[in-house]
């Protein structure tokens, strides 16, 4: 008996009640940080390119930056319609991903229901920690360089996920999956090494089994293509070389300080992906025969229980970020990397007998070359948005996997979690707006000759739903533009009112 069509319909209710809610909550949004100045240096196409061309000479060659000043012509009104969709556009494509299809399928109506409910509310689960939500989903440039890219990302990768997964792709796909595979690569060089990376794996594994297209190999050619595009911009090495004269040390000594920045947020804000990736890995161990899989399994699970308790033990070192090096620093920034570099002998190892399980190692690998940069340089924040979305498509992928009853009570469980996350985001969200209005009000009275002076407090902002350099000095210049305010005005960045 064919499912009725109202059932059907019950999968996408998830998708469009979350779709009303982020189209409610960015009417809160303002500009913020780096708008500014995209949107003095721009306002026309002309005015547009060429600051991309400056960019490109002394910054980097990420066309995110472009594609935010293109949004910004229209002000944050594009924005604040567009990026609602786009959040449920890499939902849809979590849900593809991880099914193969859009549709619900005839028997299973309740664990799409569930996935369907944890992919709408996804973002609900992103980590407040180090800015990772507020940057990437609720300031506009932020958005475009990770939240953007990673959507062009989920959809431009499909051809390789497909091939992986033995699954068919869709003709129409074929031609429209190429456009998005450049635009990822092209938008953002986290994303570009993370394609590259992808490629080169996949390419290797489907070769082994003679399933390599020409297609695919197009598809390796414009990854390389892209790759070699980023990395021979003017702009990233004079950057780098203006960064190197601000260092002290030499290159290995900034290395481990970088690395042990990176790396030990993930037994602190971020041990949620630890956590998840460890359960992970955990799974693909859980019938291997043998001491070294024995011990891989003591030596993750060791970690995966450390991340999350570590808050709660009596363990000094593990209280705040480590950001001195020293020989207990020095430990647990080993132990952190081994425990990441020893989870891929643990999805490798199935491979023999599961070969349907290769997804994993070619997404566990991508979403780390992702990070390859950020880790170098010791960035943590916005640059993990890639690793903590593809940690989550690993996780709901193994779910799916597993035919018990109690998967879709703990999505469902999950995907209430996340959504409480996004209905708590309007309250903080709605005030720093209110805050932004009191600035918004200076500026009005000083155009009208009221008063010569306003005056931005930056902690009146809540920093953990906005960008937290939203209004500082640095951008005085840009919001003088902005706000088309006369030479005479002065901004006054230092006063500041006590917040609770």
């Amino acid at each position: 008996m064919q499912m009725k069509k109202w059932k059907k319909c019950i999968v996408y209710l998830p998708y469009l009640f979350a779709l009303v809610l982020f189209l409610y909550l960015y009417r809160y949004s303002f500009p913020q940080g780096d708008d500014f100045t995209f949107a003095t240096r721009g306002g026309t196409l002309p005015r547009v390119w060429n600051y991309y061309l400056y960019y490109y000479t002394y910054a980097g060659s990420r066309m995110a930056n472009l594609f935010a000043s293109l949004l910004l012509l229209a002000g944050l009104s594009v924005w604040k319609v567009l990026t609602p969709f786009v959040t449920q556009g890499i939902a849809l494509l979590l849900f593809y991903c991880v099914t193969g299809r859009l549709l619900p399928q005839e028997g299973r109506l309740k664990r799409d229901f569930s996935l369907a409910c944890i992919c709408a509310f996804f973002p609900g689960l992103i980590p407040l920690s180090y800015h990772l939500f507020a940057d990437t989903f609720l300031w506009m440039d932020g958005s475009c360089n990770y939240l953007y890219s990673l959507f062009f990302f989920l959809f431009g990768f499909l051809p390789f996920w497909n091939a992986l997964r033995g699954r068919p792709l869709p003709r129409s796909l074929k031609w429209i999956c190429p456009v998005f595979f450049l635009a990822a690569g092209l938008m953002h060089e986290q994303i570009a090494m993370a394609l590259f990376i992808l490629c080169a794996v996949s390419l290797f594994l489907l070769h082994k089994n003679g399933h390599v297209s020409k297609y695919l190999t197009t598809l390796s050619a414009i990854s390389l293509a892209v790759l070699i595009f980023t990395f021979t911009c003017p702009g990233a090495y004079y950057r780098l070389n203006e960064t190197k004269q601000g260092a002290n040390g030499n290159l290995l000594h900034r290395l481990f300080d970088h690395f042990l920045a990176y790396f030990t947020q993930f037994d602190n804000g971020l041990w949620p992906i630890t956590f998840l990736l460890g359960l992970c890995a955990l799974y693909f161990l859980r019938r291997r025969p043998g001491w070294f899989a024995s011990a891989l399994r003591f030596f993750i699970g060791f970690g995966t229980a450390l991340a999350p308790l570590s808050q709660f033990l009596s363990l000094p070192v593990l209280q705040s970020s480590v950001t001195h090096a020293g020989l207990k620093a020095t430990l647990l920034l080993l132990y952190w990397m081994l425990f990441f570099v020893a989870l891929l002998p643990a999805f490798i190892l199935p491979l023999r007998k599961e070969p349907e399980n290769r997804y994993a190692v070619v997404l566990y690998l991508s979403m780390w070359g992702s990070q390859a940069i950020p880790a170098a340089l010791g960035s943590v924040g916005r640059p993990v948005l890639p690793l903590a979305v593809l940690a989550l498509l690993l996780a709901l992928c193994i779910a799916d996997n597993i035919r018990h009853r109690l998967i879709t009570t703990a999505q469902l469980c999950t995907a209430a979690v996340g959504f409480c996350a996004v209905v708590n985001m309007f309250s903080p969200v709605a005030a720093n707006y209110a805050s932004y209005k009191k600035i918004a009000q200076q500026v009005t009275d000083a155009k009208a000759g009221r008063i010569n002076t306003v005056r931005i407090d930056q902690q009146a902002f809540d920093s953990k739903y906005c960008y937290f350099n939203s209004f500082s000095s640095a951008y005085r210049y840009d919001i003088q533009q902005y706000y088309q305010l006369k030479k005479d005005i002065v901004l006054d960045f230092s006063h500041h009112v006590k917040t609770k």
